[in-house]
């Protein structure tokens, strides 16, 4: 499949290269805000894009996607994400996040469009993977610490199954627990409060997924009502 509406993440990504030179020792110390150095490194990223879309239902009573609700671009190297970049409604690049990994630890920094450090996430993965169990955010400029979250997978397929999110004492603010099907696609998402009361359940019909098993289409339900449709375009990238 060929990626739409691509064109600021591709040339960017390329401008702004990913290094793994981060010197940790699996303890992130450097904070700096630095951009990537450019780097031959690079083998292959696949970009996943995916959008979220609102619906409304037409005169025939059929659900239609309409506008841009939500979306992003992911770039991974193997299964390492390295980048991500985020867009606003209108499709305009509105920030960008570096993640640099090396050992068991990592940095992203996460950067406005014209390149301003917002945010700062210390990142530590599963030993001997690229899966992400832990993440501390911080404020860009103050270095405050403003949340943490931590992750947990589905054996079998390695797709997160657990998110929780905390605040800066530690104290847990939100869960989400996923239910996956045998392609390690979302089934269900349980959004709860602390206390294991719901706030919201969402659902996901599949319209279509890849020769892997992958969805690339699905509505959106929240409660069991239809509320989105949803979109991911695979795409590889030479460097």
């Amino acid at each position: 499949m060929k990626i739409k509406n691509l064109i600021p993440p591709i040339v960017t990504l390329i401008g702004l290269a990913i290094c793994l030179s981060c010197k940790s020792d699996n303890k992130i110390l450097n904070t700096d805000p630095k951009l990537p150095l450019s780097t031959n490194q690079q083998v292959q990223l696949e970009a996943t894009q995916f959008e979220i879309f609102n619906v409304e239902r037409d005169a025939d009573d059929k659900l239609k996607k309409t506008t841009l609700k939500y979306k992003e671009v992911k770039y991974h190297r193997g299964d390492l994400l390295v980048r991500q970049d985020f867009y606003e409604v209108n499709n305009t690049l509105k920030g960008f996040e570096i993640i640099t990994k090396e050992k068991d630890g990592g940095i992203s920094n996460y950067y406005s469009v014209d390149s301003i450090l917002l945010a700062i996430y210390h990142l530590a993965y599963i030993p001997g993977t690229d899966r992400i169990m832990r993440k501390e955010g911080f404020d860009g400029q103050t270095k405050e610490l403003l949340r943490i979250e931590t992750y947990e997978y589905d054996e079998s397929s390695k797709e997160m199954n657990s998110k929780v999110i905390f605040d800066a004492a530690g104290t847990p603010m939100r869960k989400y627990e996923m239910n996956l099907d045998n392609n390690g696609n979302e089934k269900t998402v349980a959004i709860m409060n602390p206390d294991g009361s719901a706030i919201a359940n969402e659902s996901y019909e599949l319209i279509a997924s890849d020769d892997s098993g992958r969805w690339t289409e699905r509505w959106g339900k929240v409660n069991g009502e239809v509320k989105t449709f949803q979109r991911r375009i695979f795409s590889k990238l030479n460097k």
